[in-house]
């Protein structure tokens, strides 16, 4: 029978197979040339390693295990049934949409992020580029499985995507793949060739499938929920399970938050009075949403308003926590051509092994277009106290992934990829 660890790295090879980009941004190097396979059949195959370690994780006998082996044990359960309910969820075949949360531009947004410290890794990025037509047929090719099985992605965001693909299409010179520095004006030449000749014209025949095939056959904006697929209210409940780890139905956590809501209606009323003298909450909200001084002036300016949030959050930071993380988190603007639908904030965990630092997006296109009392929040949720707290902290344990080993901490983080406001 196989131990807690060696379920736990069964489990974080099968995340990683089912995302070898993922796994190089987390210092996973042995997956470098490879992308991910979307396909059906493959998704099908993973799911069934999923199960099986799930079934056995869940036959091994804790009654006498330490601590930290019933933990691995119970991560390795809840992550496998997680991994189980994503594919049985068949996303690729509805989420299209111009930001990284769908398969094409969420490659696009992973690729310009890898990076590469020689020569072959800079052969495995160029082997990567190469194989983004086989990449954006196959994900063609779920949408079409997607529109027969009458799972169909929303209308708006399929224009959005489209809208993303023309934006990307048509500035090569901002293109986000250029980011990754090569060694060598070879290679930098042999990626130029490859952009031109193999991925541009594969993501300008995967943007007219969009255009010709699936747009006719999408939702409308009026229906955007799962709720309106083939087998949606049941998918939605598995993720709903997988991604909150309560027994509670979605009904329940949508009154919870409503009623939550409602409760914070009190509190906005009373910063209202202190502020404008206006204690209507509706009214205060109006306000929020039509003041000119409250959006930012340029790009630039919110950059450095995020930078001093996250200054002053790591501040008093001591003050709340006992461990802190050892590395920085940088604060970058989105690369490339950032679509409507790109979130305001955006955060990627860093490498295991501190190759590459913890990084918060931060989304300066149209920047006066978006209100400063958002962004601010959205700097404190992705950075300090939150998410960059909680993906630093892993790795720096002794004995953890970022001491040189990868354990189901990084299979946590793999799952999460990289997850938006």
């Amino acid at each position: 029978m196989s131990t807690p660890a060696q379920l736990a790295e069964e489990l974080l090879a099968a995340l990683f197979d089912a995302d070898p980009a993922g796994a190089t941004l987390y210092g996973i190097r042995d997956r470098d040339d490879r992308l991910a396979d979307i396909s059906a059949g493959t998704e099908l195959a993973l799911r069934e390693r999923a199960e099986n370690i799930r079934v056995r994780a869940m036959a091994v006998d804790t009654a006498h295990a330490d601590l930290e082996q019933r933990l691995t044990i119970a991560v390795v359960v809840r992550q496998a049934q997680a991994l189980v309910d994503q594919f049985d969820a068949c996303s690729p075949e509805y989420t299209v949409i111009g930001n990284l949360f769908a398969p094409v531009a969420g490659l696009l947004f992973q690729l310009g992020q890898v990076p590469v410290a020689d020569a072959q890794q800079a052969e495995d990025f160029l082997l990567r580029l190469r194989q983004i037509p086989e990449f954006t047929a196959a994900a063609a090719r779920r949408h079409r499985e997607g529109v027969a099985a009458g799972r169909v992605p929303v209308r708006p965001l399929v224009d959005n995507a489209i809208e993303h693909l023309d934006g990307y299409l048509a500035a090569p010179d901002t293109d986000p793949l250029l980011t990754p520095e090569l060694p060598g004006a070879a290679l930098a030449e042999k990626r130029k060739r490859l952009l031109v000749d193999v991925v541009h014209p594969a993501l300008r025949e995967y943007r007219n499938v969009l255009a010709a095939a699936i747009t006719q056959h999408s939702r409308p904006a009026e229906q955007p929920g799962l709720c309106w697929i083939n087998g949606g209210r049941e998918i939605y409940r598995r993720l709903v399970h997988s991604q909150t780890t309560t027994e509670r139905t979605p009904e329940e956590l949508h009154e919870i938050g409503r009623t939550h809501l409602s409760s914070l209606r009190g509190e906005i009323g009373e910063l209202g009075a202190k502020i404008w003298g206006e204690s209507d909450s509706d009214a205060v909200l109006r306000r929020l949403q039509a003041d000119p001084a409250l959006y930012w002036r340029d790009g630039e300016e919110l950059l450095t308003a995020a930078r001093s949030a996250i200054t002053r959050a790591e501040a008093v930071a001591p003050q709340w926590f006992g461990r802190l993380p050892s590395r920085p988190c940088e604060v970058r603007p989105v690369p490339g051509t950032a679509s409507a639908s790109t979130p305001i904030g955006v955060y990627m965990a860093p490498a295991l092994v501190g190759s590459r630092p913890g990084v918060y997006f931060a989304n300066t296109e149209q920047a006066e277009q978006r209100p400063r009392f958002v962004s601010e929040v959205i700097a404190f949720h992705e950075v300090v106290p939150c998410h960059h707290l909680q993906f630093s902290l892993g790795p720096d344990r002794p004995g953890a992934a970022g001491h040189g080993r990868a354990g189901p901490a990084a299979g946590r983080a793999a799952a999460r990829r990289h997850r938006a406001a």
